[in-house]
């Protein structure tokens, strides 16, 4: 869904008008889970599919024009290699937090949740 359509259909479908004005203490929730949610792969991901919009752009805007082939090659096999990045941090990341649940300790022989630190 686009950016410009997401926010009033989300709230048409939850609060059933389309320009409900979010109250402080909703705002501030939402403001709370995006940073929650908000991780470097995630970043990154928006962050490739604004560059597949710019690239789609381009090729709308440049129809009668010729196109720049090798320029689209490259960004996109870019991304490619930044799918096998992002798989090898999110590898290592794992890696990490198995050692901190190995290592840590707690009452009843209980696992340690990723999102909890060790003691």
């Amino acid at each position: 869904m686009e950016a410009e359509t997401r926010e009033p259909k989300l709230k048409k479908e939850i609060f059933g008008d389309e320009n409900y004005q979010l109250t402080a203490e909703e705002i501030s929730c939402e403001n709370d889970y995006k940073a929650f949610c908000h991780t470097r792969t995630l970043e990154m991901l928006d962050n490739m599919r604004l560059k597949l919009d710019s690239i789609s752009k381009y090729y709308k805007e440049s129809l009668d024009d010729t196109l720049d082939e090798k320029k689209i090659k490259d960004l996109l096999a870019g991304m490619t290699s930044v799918g096998n990045v992002l798989k090898s941090i999110d590898t290592l990341e794992n890696m990490v937090k198995a050692e901190e649940v190995a290592i840590g300790k707690v009452k009843g022989d209980a696992k340690i949740n990723p999102y909890e630190l060790a003691r």
